[in-house]
């Protein structure tokens, strides 16, 4: 979390890794990444050799100043892989609301240092990611705060997102959650 809060708005020169237009995935999978170890916020010399060394990083998921692996940048790749059954990851990725309205997700249920996709009507890929820095638990999607890049925003209410004309509203907005668990 605090990678995303740091990093979610910071100019792009004071970035590790590159920035794209489409940003979103590449962000989260930065946070995802820092979560794992790979960002140490008091030496900035140990993050840029972790990421030369590709630290937490496979074969198959990893990015750095020049690039990333589809895996690392697009939404739909990302989250495949996380899903999916590569004895090579640390950690596993679960998924909750796939293919569902945001609406059906209890919102009590997401918790910080969580990733939510999303898609606008119930037809086509996903095609957007956030990263949750916090819940109040306030019952609702007010209460959710999150950090996103494409349009850089730090701590974002997720209700705002949801509510904006991109995402529909309540009634188009399928958003799914994707929560981490390590697999020792």
């Amino acid at each position: 979390v605090e990678y995303a809060l740091k990093f979610a708005e910071s100019p792009v020169a004071e970035r590790f890794f590159y920035t794209t237009k489409a940003n979103c995935t590449n962000f989260v999978s930065q946070c995802v990444w820092a979560a794992l170890g790979g960002y140490d916020s008091r030496n900035p010399n140990k993050v840029i050799e972790n990421i030369r060394k590709r630290y937490k990083m496979t074969d198959k998921w990893y990015g750095n100043t020049g690039g990333g692996t589809p895996s690392w940048e697009n939404v739909e790749k990302f989250y495949s892989y996380f899903t999916g059954d590569d004895k090579m990851r640390g950690i596993n990725g679960y998924v909750e609301n796939n293919e569902q309205l945001a609406v059906k997700l209890d919102p009590a249920m997401i918790k910080e240092g969580e990733v939510l996709q999303f898609r606008k009507g119930n037809k086509g890929p996903y095609t957007h990611s956030v990263y949750v820095t916090a819940n109040i638990n306030n019952g609702d999607f007010s209460g959710i705060y999150i950090c996103q890049q494409s349009t850089d925003w730090k701590n974002r209410n997720l209700e705002d997102l949801i509510l904006s004309p991109g995402w529909g509203g309540y009634d188009m907005c399928y958003m799914r959650r994707i929560w981490f668990k390590s697999k020792v």
